[in-house]
This record gives structure tokens, C-alpha cells and sequence, in this order.
């Protein structure tokens, strides 16, 4: 039975993914559950009020702090990112069935195919939903995922289950290039992902108080940064708006918005604001 929203209905609710079938409707990575949430109600899809591991039928699956969801279009399928655990994890939508598609339990970074490979902390998850051709292999949509976890932007192919650590190497772009010490932080702290119509990775880098924003090409390995400077000297200003670099956050951060309208939308939790930036054109264009 589910329950009225004006109850307690969560736990620790981290993640959040829109039904695609009823946009009014969430699905909701509670701790150790996922939920399904309307207008009205909250309900059990899977997982369990305890901390734990197991694949199986809704109630009898458990989990270990679900930090990421992501839902295909046709709504028939969920994964989760199952972060203390370090596995990601295939929900199926009408039997209710969880099972593990990637990890070993192990905490490590280890390239490999299902069970035969390791992730260290997934975060977030998302699918590569791209206008892009620049992948050397045609991908179908919804087949591959990108994942963010400790100290590695991962590549999942979730037809043949092959798990792999995309490349990095410092941004080459005029002005907008960033050290190599710079480069490996960002792929090393990057939190949250978005993803661009090109098939550049926005990472929202949050293990400094002052956050910046790297673009990031997850074929090439190319990184830039794109706004925000990373910087936590005395000498910067943790508030302040202006062009790329000049621009100053404060405290970690995981809402980045697209709009209809090539911009992004991004929350600056300690200065308790709502931040916009304008996107380059070419982050919109299909590339060949």
C-alpha cells in the first residue's frame, strides 16, 4: 500500500528520475529503496527498509545508498546506482526484478564485463541520449551509460555489459584550458554529470568549497573548464557572476538544468542561489 505524501513517506531521499510515461510522476532513490511517487501517494517499487545487498523480486532486493536513477523512455526499465555497494543495478518495471549488471563488491576501478569489473562510489547515471556520431562504434540510444564515481568517469554498455574508464587529458581550448593537475581533480571529484546534445559531459566537480564546472569530451578525453575556478584562495571571491573563469561558487552542488533555450540552470547551495549560463552554440551541434 502506499502511502499519502503528507506522511512520512521517505527515509533519505537522494536521487530522482521522471516517469517518462507520466511526467507528473517520480520514481525516488530513498537510501536503501526505490519509490514510486505521485500526486497523491508513495509506494514500494523495490529494496527494503535495511541496508544490504541482494538481487530479487521488489521488497526482497536490497541496496546501500542509491545516489543515481535513470529510467528508459519506453518506461520498462530503471537502473540505479548502488554507491556504498559500488554496483549498478537493472530494475525491471512491470516484473519488479532487480539485478546487478556491473561491480564485484570490491570499491575498486577495475575495467571488465558485468560482474566481472568494479566501480568505486557511483554517483550519478546517465544515459548517452547524444545527437553525436562521434563515438568510433554506433551505439543504439539508451544502450550505453555514463557514470561518475571516485576517481573515474565510466563508460557501461549495457548490451554487451562492458565496463570501461573513459580517457581524460588537459582542454586545449583558447584560454579555456586547464592544468593537468586541474584535469585530474576534475575527473577525480566530479560528482554530477549532464550531458549535452553534442555528447559533451558537463562535471560538477564538489569536493572543494569553490566549484567549478568542466566540459568534457568522455571519446576524446579533452577537458576544459567552463566556468567556476576551483580555487579556494583567500584571494577569490566565493560569490560573483561574469564570463567563465571569472565566475565564483560556493559549496558542493548537483542541480544542473537544461532549458529549451541552450542554457543551464545551475543551484549554488552555500550562496543560496540559482545560477543561469549561456551555453557555446557548438555543445548543440551534431557532430560527424
Amino acid at each position: 500500500m502506499g502511502k499519502c505524501l503528507g506522511e512520512s513517506a521517505f527515509t533519505n531521499p537522494y536521487s530522482i528520475a521522471v516517469d517518462p510515461t507520466n511526467s507528473a510522476h517520480f520514481f525516488i532513490g530513498d537510501a536503501w529503496s526505490i519509490r514510486y511517487c505521485t500526486a497523491t501517494t508513495v509506494s514500494l517499487i523495490a529494496g527494503s527498509a535495511s541496508s544490504g545487498f541482494a538481487d530479487g523480486i521488489g521488497a526482497a532486493a536490497k541496496f546501500d545508498s542509491i545516489t543515481g536513477l535513470v529510467v528508459t523512455r519506453d518506461g520498462a526499465r530503471l537502473y540505479a546506482a548502488d554507491c556504498m555497494y559500488g554496483f549498478i543495478r537493472s530494475v525491471d518495471l512491470k516484473t519488479l526484478a532487480v539485478t546487478t549488471i556491473a561491480g564485484d563488491g570490491t570499491f575498486t576501478t577495475r575495467d571488465g564485463i558485468g560482474r566481472d569489473s568494479s566501480l568505486h562510489a557511483p554517483r550519478k547515471i546517465i544515459f548517452d541520449r547524444s545527437l553525436s556520431s562521434a563515438s568510433p562504434i554506433p551505439v543504439q540510444p539508451e544502450s550505453v551509460m555514463f557514470i561518475s564515481s571516485s576517481g573515474a568517469i565510466r563508460r557501461l554498455d549495457l548490451i554487451t555489459k562492458q565496463l570501461t574508464t573513459c580517457p581524460w587529458k588537459a582542454g586545449t581550448g583558447t584560454g579555456t584550458g586547464t592544468s593537468l593537475s586541474a584535469a585530474v581533480m576534475a575527473v577525480l571529484r566530479a560528482f554530477s554529470i549532464v550531458m549535452t546534445p553534442s555528447g559533451h559531459l558537463i562535471l560538477i566537480s564538489s569536493s572543494t568549497r569553490s566549484v567549478p564546472l568542466h566540459l568534457y569530451d568522455p571519446h576524446t578525453g579533452e577537458l576544459e573548464l567552463l566556468c567556476g575556478c576551483g580555487s579556494e584562495s583567500s584571494g577569490h571571491a566565493q560569490f560573483a557572476d561574469g564570463p567563465g573563469q571569472t565566475a565564483r561558487f560556493d559549496g558542493a552542488f548537483d542541480g544542473v538544468v537544461f532549458d529549451s533555450e541552450r542554457c543551464i540552470f545551475i543551484t549554488d547551495s552555500n550562496n543560496k542561489r540559482l545560477r543561469h549560463m549561456t551555453l557555446p552554440d557548438h555543445l548543440f551541434t551534431v557532430r560527424h
